[in-house]
């Protein structure tokens, strides 16, 4: 074997993170290695082992490379995904199909995975998600001249703006022998 390809070996051991890393180089030289997590058009947000989360300006950013694939989404609508690299202010993202090139400066959003996933649930709630509500229940007993005998009931229940429940029901009586009924539904 030779020394080229025993110090190879050795770095494979050694650095394995930086193999399988995302990595972002900033104008100033400065590089950053971790995990992308997402950016808008003005920061990106890298996830380091050491230091954290890190946000860094947009327009700071020199070069992009990604080991794992991104949702990149474009001016115009269009999401793309596959890894990243960047050269000459133009992103390049490698998709199943091709490589997409787009200028650095149409991008509106890059997600990682798990950021879509979460993006994807938020936009889309689920049927049993989103929902409030509550139940109240009053009586009321008056004795003098008159008797009354009063009970009240009312549910409410509130999802989305799409999903609005409102039910309500009183049963009010004078007497045990004679109440009156009063319900509502809104859907």
């Amino acid at each position: 074997m030779s020394k080229v390809q025993g110090l190879a070996v050795i770095f494979i051991f050694l650095f394995p993170a930086a193999l399988f890393a995302d990595q972002i180089v900033l104008k100033n030289g400065d590089r950053l290695t971790g995990n992308i997590e997402k950016s808008d058009a003005k920061t990106l947000v890298i996830k380091t082992e050491f230091a954290g989360e890190v946000t860094v300006q947009w327009p700071a950013i020199q070069e992009i490379t990604s080991s794992a694939p991104l949702h990149v989404s474009v001016t115009g609508g269009q999401t793309v995904v596959g890894t990243v690299t960047t050269s000459d202010d133009t992103l390049a993202v490698a998709t199943a199909t091709g490589t997409v090139n787009e200028p650095k400066t149409s991008v509106t959003k890059l997600l990682s995975e798990a950021e879509q996933t979460a993006y994807d649930k938020s936009q889309n709630p689920g049927l049993l998600q989103g929902w409030q509500g509550g139940a109240n229940v009053g009586f009321a007993l008056t004795r003098g001249n008159s008797q009354t005998k009063n009970l009240a009931l009312a549910f409410t229940a509130d999802g989305s703006p799409t999903n609005r429940t409102d039910l309500s029901v009183s049963l009010i009586g004078t007497r045990l022998d004679a109440p009156m009924w009063s319900a509502s539904w809104r859907f």
